[in-house]
């Protein structure tokens, strides 16, 4: 019998519209380049923020630390663009969507507050250091040829989440929700 593994990490999710104006974005990537498979399922978009471990059993310990270190992470509303696709070459291929250069450097402060809150929760062996903020649409047999403009897909941050993705299943269990600070008027 396989074992389950259990993947822990803080991600974005997009609302309902953002998720569909990513979807067409997929259509535009399949189109261009072609997907192994049906490519990811609109349910599942989503942003890793940073990745905290892959485990046999749900890591009780892992999630009341992550959720500490959510709940001290403040900070407020944060608003994005994705504006191209490209693919990362190496793997799989992932076929993605990439942040514009413009609203990039303020999705790397946001990820750069999180990342300190978890290494003051005693993640700091674990995290990733570096963040290529994207959004994967699927998956093909080469990487793309050049990058793609796609019209702009502006993204309304609104909370920061903990996911737990049950590997090879499609599930995504949300283990806390964390809203972010709305920006005075």
């Amino acid at each position: 019998m396989e074992q389950q593994i259990h993947r822990l990490f803080f991600a974005l999710l997009p609302d309902t519209a953002t998720r569909a104006a990513i979807a067409d974005a997929a259509g535009v990537a399949r189109a261009a380049h072609g997907f192994r498979g049906a490519g990811i399922d609109v349910s599942r978009y989503h942003m890793t923020l940073q990745f905290l471990g892959d485990f046999p059993a749900a890591p009780h310990a892992e999630i009341e630390r992550a959720k500490t270190a959510a709940a001290s992470f403040k900070t407020e509303t944060l608003q994005f663009t994705l504006d191209r696709i490209v693919s990362f070459g190496r793997g799989r291929f992932p076929c993605v969507l990439r942040a514009s250069a413009q609203t990039e450097p303020a999705l790397r402060m946001f990820w750069q507050r999180l990342y300190f809150a978890l290494i003051r929760a005693g993640f700091s062996h674990k995290l990733e250091r570096g963040f290529a903020p994207h959004v994967t649409l699927g998956y093909g047999d080469a990487p793309l040829g050049r990058e793609l403009p796609i019209a702009p897909i502006t993204w309304q941050v609104r909370e920061c989440v903990l996911l737990e993705s049950l590997v090879g299943h499609s599930i995504y269990n949300t283990l806390g929700r964390w809203p972010l600070q709305q920006t005075p008027a």
